[in-house]
């Protein structure tokens, strides 16, 4: 300003940073609303309305072909006043090429593409094992040993930097670089009233 140059005050949305381009799991344009018009994937993948609410104008880009870390529940999310109360509905899980999908029941959302450890475009992380990992929590056990005692490995997304992880997934370390995992299942978070002993 000092220097009489004109300053740039646009700003990106949020939701599309210029960086972001169209690589994997970045929003983009549904339908024909001319703002997002420009929101474009990269080639090989295509704007999905995964877990969209009817007449939302984004999307996320995801491949055609589902496989690890991908999105396998496909339905519509039915908003309330109160976002407790969000549903999905018309939900249809959708097949994973040499995977299962883990629903969003047991705390994928949307629903994820699981392997074995070791199976081809996987990384092996750690899941947990939802209902005795429960049952520990309930009999009063701290949160780590819990941990330690009721997970699987799991062959999952591969992540970094370059490698992002799509919506409501965290890019979390595993034993060699990152995975992709919901929120819930990075240990150190303080979630649903789960106390965490510090190391």
């Amino acid at each position: 300003m000092l220097d009489g140059e004109q300053l740039e005050v646009l700003a990106p949305f949020a939701e599309r940073p210029r960086q972001d381009g169209g690589g994997y799991g970045a929003h983009c344009g549904l339908g024909d609303d001319p703002t997002f018009a420009s929101w474009s994937c990269n080639p090989g993948l295509r704007c999905s309305g995964i877990e969209a609410a009817p007449h939302d104008p984004v999307g996320q880009c995801l491949p055609e072909v589902l496989r690890v870390g991908d999105a396998c529940e496909q339905g519509s999310v039915a908003p309330d006043e109160n976002s407790r109360r969000d549903r999905m509905s018309r939900v249809v899980v959708q097949p994973c090429e040499g995977a299962v999908c883990n629903r969003s029941s047991v705390g994928f959302p949307g629903g994820m593409c699981t392997a074995n450890c070791g199976d081809a475009g996987s990384a092996c992380g750690a899941i947990a094992i939802l209902d005795p990992f429960n049952a520990c929590l309930a009999k009063g056990a701290s949160f780590i040993s819990c941990i330690r005692g009721n997970v699987r490995p799991a062959g999952l997304r591969g992540c970094d930097a370059a490698h992002p992880c799509r919506d409501d997934y965290v890019c979390a370390r595993a034993a060699v670089g990152g995975v992709c995992l919901p929120p819930y299942f990075v240990f150190q978070l303080r979630v649903d009233g789960h106390s965490i002993v510090s190391r």
